[in-house]
């Protein structure tokens, strides 16, 4: 099956089948345009939101 896309029916499904606690994310911005070297990184714990 790879390659082949979801359909949001398949994908709701699976959402149902997941727990997430957390999350982090790092994002490095030292490669963008313009020679940047910011760094940020964030991470959330909880409760992920519900979809509609």
């Amino acid at each position: 099956m790879p390659g082949t896309n979801l359909t949001r029916e398949e994908a709701r499904q699976r959402a149902k089948l997941l727990t997430v606690d957390s999350y982090e994310i790092d994002l490095d911005l030292s490669g963008a345009q313009g020679g940047g070297t910011s760094r940020s990184s964030e991470a959330e714990s909880g409760e992920a939101p519900t979809g509609p």
